[in-house]
């Protein structure tokens, strides 16, 4: 175990593998017993679970604000480390179950990174909206380290024409010389005619590093909050108005009856009282909403899930360490992983805040979970 560090960080600074290895000998003996989820004895005396730590339920929600504030920076990383890289494509999946279509009003919480709201807007972009229909995405997350972190897109900045060009009321269209009032169709019949491949148009300009370079973008920017963004030839999003709000799900600022859809993508488990989540998520559905948390869970499979936890409780906090300088905050989250409820008692929680047709599909073998439930009355 000690000489899988050694391999994975020999490029690191010598201090921090020194750190790893250290702080894994430590914790050896710790990883080796999980925890079973919490006794009555916590629930009792109103403590709660950080991790594996049994703490007051008032000190839960700052704790986990402090995790999120320290990997704001690194949580598309944090989802890779902890889902082996796959955390996208089951996302994909997420967005393909909720299937949402032009009018949608979603909220979507724990979803500071944009990643779900990403997918929503895309989804709606490349679906038809003949009637025009307005959809709304209200994007809430307790931290607004998490909201501040990005949402927009590249522009693309041309050269000036040169002055034969603008000598002649001509301008270019590529290589060719055309007339200034023929440019502007020209262009738009080319947008029109790549809009449903138009992710794959940048994948072969850019060589797929297009995505690192809308990153670094938003890096540039650094938006505060109070930001006033004007995004010129942001033209793939949908017909969608988006708010952004810092909320806590166990305490909605919205009226009942509001929204047609909820989605909530890995930021469940990290909740206090998630049978309150699960209240308020009923709440603010209108009737016929639909409720959708997407979450790490439980291989059904013994075998498949003690490799899981070997490499969770072995690898993911030294490469936290390594590469975010955060092996506490990673040792937590793998230990609020194990930690949440299987996908049969999950799915019982969301009956009992008055769901129906209450569904789960397995992604990876169960490595995570797809939730459902629909909001009747």
């Amino acid at each position: 175990m000690i000489s899988k560090i050694h391999f994975l960080a020999k490029n690191s600074h010598k201090s921090a593998v020194n750190l790893c290895v250290r702080h894994l000998r430590s914790q050896i003996q710790y990883i080796a017993h999980a925890k079973d989820p919490p006794d009555a004895g916590e629930k009792a005396e109103n403590l709660t679970h950080f991790g594996f730590e049994s703490i007051r339920e008032d000190e839960k929600a700052g704790k986990v604000h402090k995790v999120f504030e320290d990997v704001a920076q690194s949580y598309d990383l944090m989802n890779d480390v902890l889902s082996m890289g796959i955390h996208r494509l089951w996302k994909d999946a997420f967005m393909e179950e909720l299937g949402p279509t032009p009018g949608t009003k979603l909220l979507d919480m724990a979803g500071g990174t944009g990643d779900i709201a990403f997918r929503f807007l895309k989804y709606l972009a490349n679906i038809k909206n003949p009637e025009k229909k307005e959809s709304h995405l209200t994007i809430g997350d307790i931290n607004e380290h998490m909201l501040n972190y990005k949402f927009c897109t590249l522009a693309h900045a041309k050269d000036p024409p040169d002055a034969g060009e603008k000598a002649e009321n001509l301008t270019h269209f590529g290589f060719e010389s055309i007339r200034e009032d023929e440019k502007a169709g020209k262009v738009h019949k080319v947008f029109e005619d790549v809009a449903q491949s138009y992710d794959l148009m940048n994948d072969v300009l850019s060589m797929g590093i297009h995505r690192l370079w809308k990153d670094a973008f938003m890096e540039e920017l650094g938006p505060t909050p109070g930001t006033k963004l004007l995004d010129m030839a942001g033209g793939t999003a949908a017909n969608c108005r988006v708010d952004w709000v810092c909320a806590d799900a166990e305490n909605l600022p919205f009226d009942s009856n509001t929204f047609t859809a909820y989605t909530i993508a890995f930021g469940i488990r990290n909740c206090t009282h998630i049978d309150r989540v699960l209240s308020e998520a009923h709440r603010v559905l209108a009737p016929g909403g639909r409720f959708l948390c997407l979450e790490f869970s439980h291989l059904p499979n013994e075998t498949l899930q003690k490799i899981y936890d070997r490499y969770s409780f072995e690898m993911i906090p030294p490469l936290g360490q390594i590469f975010a300088g955060q092996w506490q905050h990673y040792q937590y989250l793998v230990e609020s992983i194990r930690r949440f409820p299987r996908q049969e008692n999950f799915t019982q929680m969301i009956r009992s805040a008055g769901f129906s047709h209450v569904t789960h599909r397995d992604l990876t073998f169960g490595i995570s979970a797809i939730h459902s439930g629909f909001k009747f009355q």
